[in-house]
């Protein structure tokens, strides 16, 4: 089965995402598409359908992974053929449970008690211990990250030492420090109030995020839970984005909202129960040795499984954090220079944070701009425009790695959250700034991003196309 031209206008722009895709006939998986940019994706599959080989290109290879399995469909490798630096391999117990994961960041081990609590986690040079309460809560943690939990009467976290959390009748978040929440009849959180300025979500049937309004302004548009596609430039730049499996990245609470609950990506533990009990595990097919632990993400197999809103695991496709998608297209370029930059492009959901940052410790990604833009009769120009804007991107990421740039400030405003999960210290985190590139269609392209003063190592970046320039 193929499709051709999927294309969605917004704004009176018209964003062309996928040109042409071919789909494997049984399971409708992805084997082959191209880029609005001229990329062109392709995957095969082994005899149980699972991807063993993926790579996108050009004129050129520039991403390829194989992908290894054990007889429970458990991921144990991914090989990087042209950047074998970042090869990761992977362990496991008898319940399938993550118990190493040894790639650039160095080596990395997780163990658990009988109920399916982490009680350690090493990842590099860094070391978490937790230690739990007789309720089975998790009452502290010591080691690379010290804090201590408080609950309420239904086991949500209403404390993390840090900042204070209060719920509503139905479990949701509704304020923290100052900060107020609002959610629609779906439990999704439609409203957000900091600072005096409210911020609103918009969300499709499925319950993706597709846009986000500051005081009446329009912020953000995501395509499909993709990351950045287009900004005005008279509206405030926000802070929370999207991250691991499409989810919100609160960066005043540092969690990650996942509709159902919030997720800390620190201690690889959701804050409230899982509204799904041990039974409804059982009934859906999940294992009652997982089902019975209602913090756990994931199975505590966050390279097998996903939780796509908070309340149930599925098995993902790809497996390999979540299923690839004709939107979902990364470059990576930790410790490289802009001759590797290329190089370094990456299939989104490869390194997960899911069990308490250990993709976000391992290495730095952004995710390159899936829409190119594009005016009819025109497709070919301007995808040169966006190949463009794509190099810019890249030279922009290595003028910050080289220690180049503006400093908006240090200590950044969220030095605290980017020192535990990315093992810095707080008081070289900066908040930097590159500088900008006009394209050649009168936009610029500019990267936001926090940096280690100490190491000049670039953190979590952002680049910025101001459309109205």
């Amino acid at each position: 089965m193929s499709i051709r031209s999927t294309r969605q206008v917004y704004l009176s722009i018209i964003y062309c995402f996928i040109d042409t895709a071919h789909f494997e006939t049984v399971t409708g998986q992805l084997l082959e598409f191209e880029y609005g940019n001229g990329l062109l994706f392709n995957q095969s599959l082994d005899a149980k359908f699972r991807p063993d080989l993926r790579s996108i290109s050009n004129s050129t290879a520039l991403f390829e992974h194989t992908y290894h399995y054990d007889l429970n469909s458990n991921l144990l490798a991914v090989t990087d053929i042209l950047m074998p630096v970042n090869t990761l391999t992977l362990g496991y117990d008898r319940l399938d449970r993550l118990t190493s994961a040894d790639g650039a960041w160095g080596r990395g081990y997780f163990s658990y008690d009988a109920l399916g609590n982490i009680i350690s986690k090493t990842v590099g040079n860094e070391n978490i211990n937790y230690h739990y309460n007789s309720s089975n809560r998790l009452a502290s943690v010591s080691g690379a990250v010290s804090r201590t939990f408080s609950y309420d009467s239904r086991g949500s976290v209403t404390s993390n030492g840090t900042r204070s959390f209060n719920y509503n009748r139905a479990n949701r978040l509704i304020s923290s420090d100052g900060i107020t929440y609002q959610y629609d009849g779906h439990g999704r959180r439609v409203s957000k109030t900091s600072g005096g300025i409210k911020t609103y979500s918009l969300y499709n049937q499925q319950g993706t995020l597709l846009a986000t309004y500051r005081n009446g302004n329009y912020i953000e548009y995501y395509h499909l839970g993709s990351q950045l596609v287009a900004r005005h430039n008279d509206a405030p730049q926000q802070a929370d984005g999207l991250g691991y499996t499409g989810h919100l990245e609160d960066d005043d609470l540092a969690l990650t909202y996942m509709q159902a609950r919030y997720y800390d990506p620190v201690i690889g533990r959701f804050y409230s129960n899982d509204p799904v009990d041990a039974l409804g595990h059982i009934q859906r097919g999940n294992s009652i040795a997982h089902g019975f632990n209602r913090y756990a993400y994931a199975n505590n197999n966050p390279y097998k499984y996903t939780d796509p809103d908070g309340e149930f695991v599925f098995l993902a496709i790809a497996a390999v954090g979540a299923a690839i998608t004709a939107y979902d297209t990364y470059q990576t370029y930790q410790n490289e220079g802009a001759g590797a930059a290329a190089k370094s492009l990456a299939v989104g959901g490869l390194i997960t944070a899911a069990t308490g940052g250990v993709g976000k410790l391992a290495h730095s990604a952004y995710k390159a701009y899936k829409g190119a833009k594009v005016a009819s009769g025109a497709e070919s120009a301007v995808q040169g425009v966006k190949l463009e804007k794509q190099l810019a991107s890249e030279s922009q990421l290595t003028e910050l790695a080289e220690g180049g740039g503006t400093v908006i400030s240090q200590p950044a405003k969220q030095a605290n959250r980017i020192a535990e999960q990315h093992g810095v210290d707080a008081v070289n985190v900066q908040k930097v700034s590159s500088s900008a590139h006009t394209a050649k269609d009168g936009s610029q392209v500019q990267t936001h991003a926090f940096r280690d003063a100490s190491s000049n190592k670039v953190i979590e970046p952002k680049s910025i196309i101001d459309e109205n320039n």
